[in-house]
This record gives C-alpha cells, sequence and structure tokens, in this order.
C-alpha cells in the first residue's frame, strides 16, 4: 500500500515531468559531432507531438526557431560570441499533436578564414538552437505549456587547410 506523502510526491514527479516536455529535439548534429570547415551539414529537428507521450502533455509550441553559431574561448563560457546561421525554421507541429512533425535544414560552415581567427586550439564552437514565441493576442488563448529553453550542441571543428582559398 502507498503512503499518501509518497502518492503525493509521485503525482507531483509525473505532474512536473508532464510540464517540462520538450517540444523540440534537436536529431543532429550530435552532442561533440565533428564538422568541418566550408562544408554543409545537416540540421534535423523533431518537433513532438503533445499526444505522442503517455501521458500527453500541454504542447506550448514557439513560433519559430532560430539556429546561432556560437564560439568562446576555452573554459569561459560567460561571453559567447555567435553568429546568425538560420533564422525563422518552422516548428509547425503535426495537426493535432497526433505524431511528431520531422524538420531538415543545411546550413554551411564558416571557411577557413574564420577559424584562422577563431581557432578551434583556443576555441570552443556549438550550435544554439533558440525557440521564438510571439505573445498572444488580445483574443487568443494563452498555451498551457511552459516555453522551451533553448538548446546547445557542442560540436568539434577540424580546419581542412587543403581546401581553396588556402589559408
Amino acid at each position: 500500500m502507498i503512503h499518501r506523502p509518497s502518492l503525493l510526491l509521485l503525482l507531483l514527479g509525473l505532474a512536473w515531468a508532464a510540464l517540462a516536455q520538450d517540444v523540440v529535439v534537436i536529431n543532429h548534429p550530435a552532442q561533440n559531432e565533428q564538422w568541418v570547415n566550408n562544408k554543409e551539414f545537416p540540421i534535423d529537428y523533431t518537433i513532438v507531438g503533445g499526444q505522442t507521450t503517455n501521458p500527453p502533455f500541454a504542447a506550448n509550441y514557439p513560433n519559430s526557431l532560430s539556429v546561432y553559431f556560437q564560439w568562446n574561448k576555452h573554459g569561459d563560457t560567460s561571453n559567447p560570441l555567435r553568429l546568425s546561421a538560420i533564422q525563422n525554421l518552422e516548428t509547425a507541429p503535426y495537426p493535432a499533436g497526433v505524431q511528431n512533425q520531422q524538420y531538415h535544414q543545411l546550413w554551411k560552415t564558416p571557411n577557413c578564414h574564420f577559424f584562422s581567427r577563431y581557432p578551434p586550439s583556443a576555441y570552443d564552437f556549438s550550435l544554439y538552437f533558440e525557440p521564438t514565441y510571439i505573445p498572444p493576442g488580445p483574443n487568443q488563448t494563452v498555451p498551457a505549456g511552459p516555453q522551451q529553453q533553448p538548446i546547445t550542441v557542442n560540436l568539434q571543428i577540424k580546419v581542412n587547410n587543403e581546401t581553396f582559398p588556402k589559408c
């Protein structure tokens, strides 16, 4: 027999887990994947359908997703530099959230001149995925779930100096 305090904690834990459900999942790139300069790489992400989980969750889907290429000196995460990689990526869920919606995009890494200024031997690189939410208008309902937090995917950069133009 479950005691009332234990049951209450279990129910609160399940409720919190349902509220904290991410609606954007980055499928590619993987954490610490190696990318090469001046090459196109796929960015694949999934918009999770609110009805695909057990129990279903109250989804608060972002209006769009922005991707930034971010870098900072080794060991110093306080002041990252970033450039806009891709803006306004689609985040529409599958109708009624009954299944997950997959999206695919390509992005080309900076050339070797960029990495001669910011060498991988001195900098850490990542992709920073930032969901964008537009506040609801006066006649719109407020979404039930929490907003998705930004996602950071760390990358390992290899500079290919054999490419043209040479650095």
